[in-house]
C-alpha cells in the first residue's frame, strides 16, 4: 500500500518560505490543477486565521499565503507558500489533503496502483537545502503521531476541555460557551470558520498511512446550531482520523477569546 504514496515527501524547516510541487499527467492536467489548486487556498485560508499558529504565540499573528501555480516541464505544477509565525508542521496536513484528494479520486473496483495515478509526485520542503530539516517520506511512514500535527496555542488552553473521544466515524460536537449571551451575534462568524475548516480536515488528520489511503479518517457533515444565547454548537456526523483536527479550529477561536467562556469537546 505505501507504494502508492511513494513519491510523497515533506521536510519539515524553521523556514518561513516552503515550496510544494505537484507534478499532473497531461491527460488531465487542466482540471486536476484547478481542484489541487482550490485545496491549497483552503488550507491557506484557514491559516490566514490563526489556524497553525505556534502554540506559545497568538494566533492574530499566524498567517500563510499561497503564490498562483506556475508551469513547469513535464507537467509539474509548483506553488510556493509564504509561512508567518506558523507552525510548520501544517506542512504534513497539506501533504495529507492533497494525497487523499488525489489517491481516493483514483480508486477503483479494481484496486489502485501508482502507475494509474494522474499525481505523480508531492514534495513539500524548503527552496533551498538546509541542515534543520527533518524529512517525513510517506512511503516508510505507518502512523501519524499526535505530535506530527500543530497544537493549539496556549492563550486558550485553559477553556478548552475533551470529554471522550468516541468511535471513529462516530458523532461529535464542539460546544462553544460565550462570556455574555453573544452566540447569536457570533453564529455566522462560526458557520463560515466551520465551513471552511471541514474543507480543509476532511482528509487532512489521519492516525495511520491505512487511514489516509482507505478514507477512514474522514470528517464529514459539519453544521453550527444556536444551542441557546450563550452557547454555539459545531456538530460532525461523521469525526474519523485524529483529535487534533480540532486544533485549527480552537486556534481560530482564540482570537475571540476574550469573549469566550469555555470550550467543550466531545
Amino acid at each position: 500500500m505505501n507504494e502508492i504514496f511513494r513519491n510523497v515527501v515533506v521536510d519539515i524547516s524553521d523556514q518561513p518560505m516552503v515550496s510544494a510541487q505537484v507534478c499532473v499527467l497531461p491527460i488531465e492536467g487542466r482540471f486536476r490543477v484547478q481542484s489541487v489548486d482550490e485545496s491549497f487556498h483552503n488550507w491557506s485560508g484557514l491559516a490566514a486565521r490563526g489556524a497553525y499558529c505556534l502554540s506559545n504565540s497568538l494566533p492574530e499573528n499566524a498567517t500563510a499565503s499561497v503564490s498562483a501555480v506556475e508551469a513547469s516541464k513535464n507537467n509539474e505544477y509548483c506553488w510556493t507558500v509564504q509561512l508567518t509565525n506558523c507552525d510548520n508542521r501544517c506542512l504534513i496536513l497539506l501533504a495529507n489533503i492533497l494525497s487523499g484528494q488525489t489517491f481516493q479520486e483514483q480508486a477503483s473496483l479494481e484496486g489502485m496502483s501508482s502507475e494509474k495515478l494522474w499525481c505523480k509526485r508531492i514534495s513539500i520542503g524548503p527552496p533551498s537545502a538546509t541542515a534543520n530539516t527533518k524529512r517525513y517520506d510517506f512511503r516508510v511512514l505507518n502512523r501519524f503521531a499526535e505530535d506530527m500535527y500543530p497544537d493549539f496555542t496556549r492563550i486558550i488552553r485553559p477553556k478548552v476541555s475533551f470529554e471522550g473521544t468516541g468511535t471513529v466515524g462516530s458523532f461529535r460536537r464542539m460546544s462553544v460557551q460565550f462570556q455574555t449571551d453573544s452566540a447569536e451575534a457570533r453564529f455566522e462568524m462560526l458557520a463560515e470558520l466551520a465551513d471552511l475548516w471541514s474543507k480543509v480536515v476532511q482528509n487532512g488528520f489521519p492516525n495511520t498511512i491505512e487511514e489516509l489511503y482507505d478514507g477512514n479518517c474522514f470528517i464529514d457533515g459539519v453544521t453550527v446550531d444556536l444551542f441557546d444565547g450563550y452557547t454555539l454548537e459545531v456538530k460532525v456526523d461523521e469525526f474519523g482520523g485524529s483529535e487534533s483536527a480540532w486544533n485549527p479550529l480552537i486556534n481560530v477561536l482564540a482570537t475571540i477569546r476574550n469573549e469566550i467562556a469555555r470550550i467543550r469537546i466531545y
